[in-house]
């Protein structure tokens, strides 16, 4: 008996002292940011931007999942100019998914000026205000590479503020030289 008791306080022991010894965890700093591509805060800029179009116009805006994004840079703009295109599915009237695609504009520093984001089903407004689906596949036509962008990376990060965003679009400009 003497001795269970023996090798229970060994192994008690043996632990504490693993997890008092073992703390190697090192604190956040700036080396450990997160290093973004353009089109990953584009990407993110647009995320954001699509999550008030999903609550004004979705029956179910909980619903909406994105399945795919791709950015290309417009040419005939300043750099940093860019459109970024979100395919996404979410419910629909009838218990079912419906899959679509919005088009977002984004500037040097976030949203563009035209800030309205068009799905291929709002044809209504598409006539009314303008087509940035057009213009996506204009940029595509005109030979601009579509880049795809890791919608994880995108999802995990749409907790920055707009300041964030913006303050992390013009370092990257410093860093690829736009002016």
């Amino acid at each position: 008996m003497k001795k269970m008791i023996a090798l229970i306080l060994v192994l008690v022991m043996s632990i504490s002292l693993s997890a008092c010894g073992n703390n190697s965890e090192v604190a956040p700093s700036e080396d450990n940011e997160q290093e973004f591509t353009i089109e990953e805060l584009k990407a993110i800029t647009a995320v954001k931007a699509a999550t008030d179009y999903f609550y004004d116009n979705l029956k179910d805006p909980e619903s909406a999942s994105i399945l795919k994004l791709t950015v290309v840079a417009e040419p005939g703009e300043p750099q940093g100019y860019h459109m970024v295109k979100i395919e996404f599915n979410a419910a629909n009237s009838m218990g079912g998914k419906e899959r679509d695609e919005l088009y977002i504009e984004t500037n040097r520093g976030g949203l563009g000026d035209n800030s309205e984001y068009f799905s291929d089903n709002d044809a209504e407004r598409i006539l009314d205000q303008g087509d940035n689906a057009r213009k996506y596949n204009e940029c595509t036509n005109e030979g601009m590479e579509e880049i795809e962008v890791d919608v994880d990376t995108v999802m995990n990060h749409l907790d920055l503020t707009e300041d964030e965003l913006h303050d992390l679009i013009w370092e990257k400009f410093d860093e690829l030289g736009i002016e």
